[in-house]
């Protein structure tokens, strides 16, 4: 059986939900007194030593798991391009995590258009480091219509058993004229 780990990007916990988290503890304890996963979204835009992950592992219980962001210098700078050294600090990084290293979440940039031949170069190297799990979003509108180039991207061997993450961002209410 799969087992689902339900989380968000970051570990804040609002104020009128606070009473429904542990009483005891700051941030990410109390946090994962309720849930039991976080997207670790920090990573998408710095570098974060080694130490920091094993103090955030060492805060939660051992079932507990980090989804980590890939950082926008591959992503977003680098547009997949040469990703090897870069994924191999963000590797080094979070070893820190030990077994609550969680999936990899690849958020692809909303301005720039799906290029397969880089997508299945990045992916291929990216698996040949990384056996876990990965998550990709599609961003810009031309990686949805070539929603098939994606798909049967997960029939090569590099993008095998890789989820594609969506996020639910609310969209803001258009405005309206009202005339008295």
């Amino acid at each position: 059986m799969t087992r689902v780990f339900v989380g968000t990007a970051g570990w804040s916990v609002p104020r009128e939900h606070a009473g429904a988290f542990a009483e005891t503890g700051v941030g990410l304890a109390r946090y994962a007194s309720v849930l039991g996963a976080v997207e670790t979204n920090s990573t998408f835009y710095r570098r974060h030593r080694t130490a920091t992950f094993e103090r955030g592992a060492a805060t939660v219980p051992p079932e507990f798991r980090f989804a980590v962001k890939v950082p926008r210098a591959i992503t977003h700078e680098a547009e997949l391009a040469s990703p090897r050294r870069a994924l191999t600090e963000l590797f080094d990084d979070i070893r820190g995590l030990g077994g609550k290293h969680g999936p990899l979440r690849v958020q692809l940039s909303a301005s720039a258009a799906f290029d397969a031949r880089r997508a299945f170069t990045f992916f291929r190297v990216l698996r040949s480091m990384h056996a876990g799990p990965v998550a990709c979003e599609p961003r810009h509108p031309s990686r949805r219509r070539k929603a098939h180039a994606i798909r049967s991207c997960s029939t090569k061997r590099a993008m095998r058993s890789m989820a594609r993450a969506v996020s639910f961002a609310p969209s803001a209410p258009k405005s309206r004229s009202i005339e008295t």
